[in-house]
């Protein structure tokens, strides 16, 4: 049954954040959600979880933000936080060579236990630490990672300084809807949401 146009839906997205232990995923969804930054963070144990509520062309959109451990002692029990995920973020930190290498075990985990509809899931790669002066990785190198890896793209982040933190976040939004891979609180009719997947163009801090 589809939903009366003037009816706000409400859309629910599961998104994972993955990557080494500590690149910054905890001070991502701690900037992104409440716009705080700590300098030092306890590691997370096997996962943490927020919520961050949007809003867009009067739907109401729920990210249920699921930040999950670097600790390799833990993959058994993480690797169940994957399931039920629409979207999923890696991120790795500029200055740190080896959480770039590991970006692409991550993704191959990821892939290889989760798909929505037969498909891999929208994924973001997120380079931290843009604010700093050293880089472990060339352009040339994140690019051919991204999309040797089946990435959408990738966007360079300070999240310290707060620069394309929340604009990489809309960047995945925009995937979901389009994709339509999350879970709709309301039925609606199959050609409601027949979006296909955004192009995204390079939105990387030089």
């Amino acid at each position: 049954m589809a939903v009366p146009e003037d009816k706000e839906r409400e859309r629910v997205y599961k998104v994972v954040l993955l990557g080494n232990s500590p690149v910054g995923k905890t001070s991502f969804v701690e900037r992104y959600v409440n716009n705080r930054f700590r300098d030092t963070c306890e590691l997370t144990i096997a996962a943490d979880f927020a919520v961050k509520v949007l809003h867009r062309n009067g739907d109401t959109i729920k990210l249920q933000l699921w930040d999950i451990t670097g600790q390799e002692s833990a993959a058994q029990f993480t690797s169940a936080c994957y399931r039920g995920a629409a979207g999923c973020i890696i991120m790795f930190d500029l200055t740190d060579r080896q959480s770039f290498k590991d970006v692409r075990k991550w993704k191959l985990d990821l892939d290889s236990i989760v798909r929505n509809r037969g498909k891999n899931l929208p994924c973001l790669l997120l380079a931290n630490k843009s604010d700093l002066g050293q880089r472990c990785a060339t352009i040339d190198e994140i690019n051919a990672m991204s999309k040797d890896n089946g990435f959408s793209n990738w966007i360079a982040i300070s999240v310290k300084e707060n620069k394309l933190v929340s604009q990489s976040m809309d960047r995945l939004v925009d995937i979901l809807i389009a994709e339509d891979v999350g879970n709709d609180v309301e039925e609606r009719s199959d050609n409601e949401c027949d979006g296909s997947l955004l192009e995204l163009k390079q939105f990387a801090v030089a």
